[in-house]
Parts: C-alpha cells; structure tokens; sequence
C-alpha cells in the first residue's frame, strides 16, 4: 500500500484540501507540480495514476484541487462527491497527522459551496 502525506494549502481566494505527496524521491500524485502552480502537468500525471489506482481518495481529492484552481468548479464537486461514495480512507497528513479522505472531501465541498469565479 502507498503511503501519501497531505497538506492543507492556501492558493489565492480559494483553500483547498488535500494535496497528496508521496513519500518516495519520486512524485506520482501531482503534488510538487500543485504546489508550483503548474496545473496542467499536475493533471497529467494524476490523471495517469487514476488509470492505475482509481479508486486512490489522494488522487481524487487532488484532481478536484486541480479541477477547482482552474475553474472547472462542477467537476471537482462530482470528484468529491465520488471520494465520499467509496468507503472513507485514512490519509497521512503533514506532520504525522491523519484524516478521513471523507472529511477532506466535505470541506473541499464547502469551500466550492461559497467560491464564486468571477469572468471578464
């Protein structure tokens, strides 16, 4: 079983959960390319691994992330409502902690709930 660690992060106006890092030298989650803003790359990849591991909560809960920063709002909701539709998995987050791939999925789902996309 792999073993991902999560962060909490704050991009722009919007918070968004669960950015899963592995913690191998080598990044499969989308997780360094999400924290350096390079989203299309960061889909890419996790995109990739969803092929292989689909029903991975780190994996889904970071294509919403991916989803929400670049405006595709209704498919980063329908990401999050497929993590709470399989059975809840525990997530390593920074620092040792832990939390429910549920509960991430339900904040990510208010933080959509009162995000507004403004277009010129």
């Amino acid at each position: 079983m792999r073993i991902f660690f999560s962060a909490l992060i704050v991009t722009g106006l919007m918070a968004m959960p669960a950015y899963a890092q592995t913690t191998t030298i080598e990044d499969h989650s989308g997780y360094s390319q999400i924290m350096n803003g390079d989203f299309a790359a960061a889909e890419k990849m996790v995109k990739k691994q969803r092929n292989e591991f689909p029903d991975d909560a780190d994996l889904m809960l970071n294509l919403a992330v991916i989803y929400a920063q670049t405006g595709r709002i209704s498919q980063a909701r329908s990401l999050y409502n497929e993590v709470l539709d399989h059975a809840d998995q525990s997530l390593v987050l920074a620092q040792n902690r832990t939390a429910s791939a549920h509960d991430i999925a339900r904040r990510g789902l208010q933080r959509l709930g009162t995000t507004q996309v403004s277009v010129r």
